[in-house]
């Protein structure tokens, strides 16, 4: 997957949201799988846009 140059400023506000997801995720009682979790950081990175993040955490919700 090709990086994709983000701004600082987009890069705290994924940050933000992760966090806030992860924090959620885990007060339901879920864990974050090691494939969340790399998807998580190329989200975070500028790799894939929050589509296709939301694309391929849906996937892992269907299996």
């Amino acid at each position: 997957m090709a990086s994709h140059k983000i701004s600082s400023e987009e890069q705290s506000k994924r940050q933000k949201l992760i966090r806030e997801a992860k924090e959620i995720f885990k007060e339901e009682g879920g864990t974050v799988s090691p494939r969340i979790d790399r998807l998580t950081k190329l989200f975070l990175s500028g790799e894939i846009n929050g589509e296709k993040l939301k694309e391929l955490l849906d996937i892992d919700t269907l299996h």
